[in-house]
């Protein structure tokens, strides 16, 4: 019989300051719920209302099934009813595509994988479009009812990147793409295929880049943009057309384009800056009230989902505090917002008769090999077999993940080590480029519990930086992951670490960082960006091998060093770096783990646990709202031998978030071998909470 598991209620907060202002629900005075409204990674959100019924999707990158939808009765409460397909690995891809995909000869596709979906209906049925890197495709699905999970695919197209479906009035059906001037094609009634001489495109169905919504156009009517648009979400209101982006003058911000006619003209205003709080799209209730889901990024646990009320003025759509453009209210819905949301849960690996083996809270690291793990084996136990050999985390397949989530989460395991193999680890982790684990290790025959991290580098020190907040991510010497090193100064917000360029109002700067051969926010000799900076004219996102981070320069190593698709990527890339010239920056190959610290297992049962805390420092939990707030990161480790007294191992990591996987942290169960395959582990239950323990507050 296996224990009950408790968890702990946590309050609902709401924001207080001078800039996100708040209020008591005016009819019955009871505070509104936490925003965010998830405190968990569901970024590039689309959402739309059918009924009295909320559907949402949102990017998971390179984790399968992909493109989860998402549903809710309050906007605020969700829950993952399925996802859009269980894997793109078509027949007719190149072997080296599928490699990446399944994670396969040193392959991956970290960071990459489907983006910025987009939720659809008409007519009774539910339509969601994304489009993948590695197979540079784009690709729409159909479902009469998402909560079936029956979704269809019904059209492979060419790559179009961050891009809206419009399913128009009339009958004509369209795509919007691209980052920086928006582009628009027209596509076949039945959505298969560019329509020859339509919107767009030329007589042979050759799109022809046609700019709907221009920067040029955008910053005349409504201000600096920062030189981008991208995260394009198109709704039709009352026959007008709005088009919601991002743009970047200091902060992500909202801005609308609007026109009478889907070509166009279109005039733009920024109708929200706040926070960084940006992308995503309008949805309104039975009632009339209209709110814009958005997210946030914010720190190790991702990018996170806010609600905000909005206020039609003139015809705009504008966001914020009576529609100001600029402030976070209190939300005027009263609902129970619980501490564990729900695109997560515990399992106890029990299944009855019709239940899914795999509930939709949990996804695979790339495409699993559905040969190496079972429910069946061991009944009320899930087994994790090794079928190859390989030399770190990062390259082991069949890892099973869902999202950590804030202000504290835990996660614990029981496993049964008995038929691991020499060479053989298997526990849980805190997954990430940067991650850390603790697990079970075998080595000549003994085994010993581990608490382990990717191989360091030298992360240098961040020097002074006029316009950034808490100094560089990840100076000094790092060999292990735990935490980074000092930090330079850096007063006033942005990510960014050295001694950067001329940046005065912060965001994501250079900075002559320190190597860092695994990524994380190092390194670049940043170049002038004053006020945003300039980013030329460019295509498609490049793929992430050939991008650097966030930060100007040649950053070693990934994560926010290196432009961000500056230099001169393949496929375009949007253009100029975040930062000064970016240099082309090589896939790095996963590093070789450093054992932190190790203790003797004496029998063959572990319990396990990691603790992760994404709370703001010093602050209440409603700070999480800021930007610039600064924030815990941190994942802890331990270890049992009866699941009730709890030793801590090894130190703690650090939790940035990093470009390579271009992900919030994800707890995981894992088993891989590095000697000889074939062993196997066998997991009792997986059990999540938000008690954090003495030792990691």
């Amino acid at each position: 019989m296996k224990r009950s598991f408790a968890t702990l209620a946590l309050a609902a907060v709401c924001c207080i300051s001078a800039v996100c202002a708040t209020a008591a629900d005016a009819d019955n005075g009871k505070q509104a719920p936490l925003n965010p409204v998830i405190w968990a990674d569901v970024p590039d959100v689309s959402v739309l209302r059918v009924g009295d019924t909320y559907y949402m999707t949102s990017t998971t990158m390179h984790m399968n099934p992909g493109v989860p939808v998402m549903m809710s009765k309050d906007l605020v409460n969700w829950e993952i009813v399925s996802y859009c397909y269980d894997d793109l690995l078509d027949d007719d891809l190149p072997q080296n595509v599928k490699n990446r995909l399944t994670l396969s000869n040193g392959q991956d596709e970290y960071g990459q994988g489907t983006w910025a979906s987009c939720i659809r209906y008409k007519d009774g049925t539910f339509y969601v479009s994304s489009f993948s890197q590695p197979t540079n495709k784009t690709y729409i699905w159909t479902s009469k009812d998402p909560t079936k999970g029956d979704w269809k695919r019904i059209s492979t197209l060419q790559r179009f990147h961050d891009h809206s479906l419009v399913l128009d009035t009339d009958g004509r059906n369209y795509i919007i793409w691209d980052g920086g001037d928006r582009k628009i094609v027209e596509l076949t009634s039945d959505l298969s295929a560019i329509k020859k001489g339509g919107l767009g495109a030329d007589e042979n169905g050759r799109v022809q880049n046609k700019v709907l919504v221009s920067r040029a156009d955008t910053n005349r009517d409504a201000g600096n943009t920062g030189s981008l648009l991208e995260g394009s979400q198109m709704h039709i209101i009352n026959g007008k057309y709005y088009l919601i982006n991002i743009g970047w003058p200091n902060v992500r911000s909202v801005f609308c384009a609007r026109a009478d006619k889907i070509e166009g003209p279109y005039e733009s205003k920024m109708v929200f800056s706040c926070e960084g709080i940006a992308q995503g799209g309008l949805v309104d209730t039975p009632d009339g009230k209209w709110y814009a889901l958005l997210f946030g990024d914010r720190g190790g646990v991702g990018r996170i989902p806010f609600l905000v009320p909005v206020t039609w003025k003139d015809g705009w759509p504008m966001i914020g505090t009576d529609g100001d453009g600029k402030t976070l209210p209190a939300l005027p819905i009263n609902v129970k917002h619980p501490a564990i949301p729900k695109v997560v849960a515990s399992d106890e690996f029990e299944r009855k008769a019709g239940d899914r083996d795999i509930p939709l809270v949990w996804q695979w690291n790339h495409i699993p090999d559905n040969s190496l793990w079972s429910l069946k084996d061991r009944p009320g136990w899930i087994r994790f077999k090794t079928g190859s050999v390989v030399d770190s985390l990062e390259k082991a397949k069949n890892t099973l993940t869902q999202r950590t989530f804030g202000p504290t989460s835990t996660a614990e395991i029981k496993i049964d080590t008995k038929n691991m193999k020499d060479g053989d680890y298997a526990g849980l982790t805190s997954f990430q480029k940067q991650w850390g684990f603790v697990g079970v290790k075998v080595a000549d025959g003994k085994k010993t519990i581990v608490m382990c991290t990717p191989g360091g580098g030298q992360g240098g020190r961040g020097g002074q930086r006029p316009g950034g907040g808490q100094g560089g991510f990840g100076g000094g010497q790092r060999p292990a992951g735990a935490q980074g090193g000092q930090g330079g100064q850096r007063p006033q917000g942005g990510f960014g670490g050295g001694q950067g360029g001329q940046r005065p109002q912060g965001g994501f700067g250079g900075g002559q960082g320190g190597q860092r051969p695994q990524g994380g926010f190092g390194g670049g000799q940043g170049g002038q960006r004053p006020q945003g900076g300039q980013r030329p004219q460019g295509g498609n996102l490049a793929p992430a091998p050939a991008m650097g981070g966030f930060g100007g320069g040649p950053g070693v190593g990934g994560g926010f060093g290196g432009g961000f698709g500056g230099g001169q990527p393949p496929q375009g890339g949007f253009g100029g770096g975040f930062g000064g010239q970016g240099a082309q920056q090589p896939q790095q190959a996963p590093s070789a783990m450093t054992e932190v610290a190790s203790v003797p297992l004496d029998g063959d049962i572990a319990y396990l646990r990691v603790e992760v805390d994404v709370a703001p420092v010093n602050a209440p939990a409603s700070d999480e709202y800021k930007l610039n707030a600064r924030r815990k990161d941190q994942s802890f480790f331990y270890y049992s031998t009866d699941g009730k007294t709890w030793t801590r191992i090894g130190s703690a990591i650090s939790m940035p978030y990093s470009m390579p996987h271009f992900m919030g942290y994800r707890f995981g169960i894992f088993n891989f071998s590095t000697k000889e395959a074939g062993g196997f582990v066998d997991v009792d239950y997986f059990r999540l909470g938000t008690e954090l323990s003495p030792e990691s507050k």
